[in-house]
């Protein structure tokens, strides 16, 4: 059990690092090309609802 559960998070933790690496001035996981008229700029903290949560 205890050799699954580190297995899992090593590679949980390969895919985070991985999903990290981009080109400068691409997004990483899309690889879309990023620019400063992005409309991801101008999203405010008060844009994201996460189900089940009131406030």
């Amino acid at each position: 059990m205890l050799f699954s559960l580190s297995r899992a998070a090593a590679a949980g933790a390969l895919l985070i690092l991985l999903s990290n690496c981009s080109a400068p001035g691409h997004y990483p996981i899309s690889g879309q090309p990023a620019s400063p008229d992005d409309p991801v700029h101008q999203l405010q903290a008060h844009d994201f609802v996460f189900p089940g949560v009131t406030y």
